[in-house]
């Protein structure tokens, strides 16, 4: 079975339960949801939540045709990356003195693109809106630094057509 990363995007006009149900679908395939995002739509009143999984492209037709079954569901459909345009935010928050003494900050702001959200004494909050290397490559750089908090969201995406 080849598995690769599918972005399963679904419309919903009321979301009351329709993030388990779902979930209950891929739980019941055995695939993982490596990520979700759920948020208002271009569409008044109707929100867009958005599932990336690992799966083959079998299984991923076969969830999105259950998936469309479900009440309070107007669309589904599932993207390969190639299609789509995604980005993520991600907050890491860092120790003010350990990084202003041990790492030149200018560099990695000018480095990563990264913007200061937050800074006191005491702690520093930092963000990056990237990819997923991206986000993990400055985790890595960060981590060392006596890391106080880390949270990404899952990938947010528009279709490039």
């Amino acid at each position: 079975m080849d598995e690769k990363l599918y972005f399963i995007s679904v419309l919903t006009y009321n979301e009351i339960g329709i993030l388990q149900r779902i979930a209950a679908i891929m739980s019941r395939r055995h695939i993982n949801i490596e990520s979700i995002n759920a948020s208002p739509s271009e569409l008044e009143g109707a929100h867009r939540c958005t599932f990336t999984i690992k799966t083959s492209e079998e299984q991923v037709k076969k969830v999105v045709g259950q998936i469309v079954k479900q009440v309070d569901v107007e669309s589904a459909n599932y993207y390969t990356e190639d299609q789509l345009f995604t980005k993520i935010l991600a907050l890491y928050k860092l120790p003010t003195q350990e990084i202003l003494s041990k790492m030149n900050l200018e560099d990695v702001i000018s480095e990563f693109n990264v913007r200061i959200q937050y800074i006191d004494e005491e702690k520093l909050i930092l963000s990056k809106v990237g990819s997923a290397e991206e986000i993990n490559k400055l985790y890595k750089l960060l981590k060392p630094f006596n890391l106080m908090g880390f949270n990404r969201s899952g990938r947010i995406l528009v279709r490039k057509d």
